[in-house]
């Protein structure tokens, strides 16, 4: 026999509950107190991760996007490689009677290399060419890479797939500083401006089509879509320059 602890009455040694006053007599297992290395291993390791798939899952970062430029190289790294047949030339501007040549972000003249069998597509040829061309994942910098060097880069790339493209030069009003970006002429749809200077617009392409009208502000929208994702007008066109 043993002795109820609440009570005091005596109960059976195997009895469950004291008959008297109903105390449970069986042994309580005690919680296991969760280990503190676990918990830390959970924030550092389990936390982090479900972040990224939160961010990832609402566009706003992009674990898929090849970061392919390397400390050090510039849009020369990226340069197709050009026929012996080509034309090449540097792009001139000429402001108050004096002539200037447009760099690159390194300080690289452009340079501009001419298919002699490039020729004008239809827009879902264009499209087609911009889906798969990836120098809008360049990422931007105002030391390795700037507009200049994109629209340099996709022209020569588009006239090395043989599609005829022009370097295109906006000044803007106010003193804002201008932009670059490219032109081709379709089939079909005629004079489009397009510009795939990286924006940072998550998983989605860069690759846009620009609405450009001296006197107007340059505004563009996504040619492929991303949803959540809205483009911000920039200067106000004084001036547009063609180079094919």
């Amino acid at each position: 026999m043993r002795v109820c602890p609440s009570c005091g009455a005596r109960v059976d040694e195997n009895a469950n509950f004291c008959m008297e006053c109903g105390w449970p007599l069986t042994e309580r297992k005690k919680a296991r107190p969760v280990r503190p290395i676990l918990l830390l291993l959970f924030v550092i390791v389990f936390v982090p991760i479900l972040c990224l798939a939160f961010l990832y899952s609402e566009g706003i970062i992009d674990l898929s996007q090849e970061w392919f430029q390397e400390e050090g190289e510039t849009s020369h790294t990226f340069t197709p490689e050009i026929g012996p047949d080509f034309e090449c030339k540097h792009v001139e501007s000429e402001v108050d009677g004096i002539t200037y040549v447009q760099v690159g972000a390194d300080g690289h003249k452009i340079t501009l290399c001419d298919n002699p069998e490039a020729t004008d597509v239809t827009w879902s040829v264009l499209q087609e060419f911009l889906r798969e061309d990836k120098t809008d994942e360049i990422p931007y910098s105002e030391e390795t890479f700037v507009c200049a060097d994109y629209a340099e880069l996709l022209h020569n790339r588009a006239e090395v797939s043989g599609i005829r493209a022009a370097w295109v030069g906006i000044e803007f009003y106010h003193g804002d500083v201008g932009h670059a970006l490219n032109a081709f002429s379709t089939t079909d749809k005629g004079l489009v401006f397009i510009d795939v200077v990286n924006g940072n617009v998550a998983r989605c392409s860069s690759d846009k089509i620009a609405t450009v009208i001296v006197g107007k502000r340059l505004t563009s929208e996504l040619i492929f879509r991303c949803p959540r994702v809205s483009l911000k007008p920039m200067g106000v066109v004084e001036e547009i320059t063609i180079t094919w």
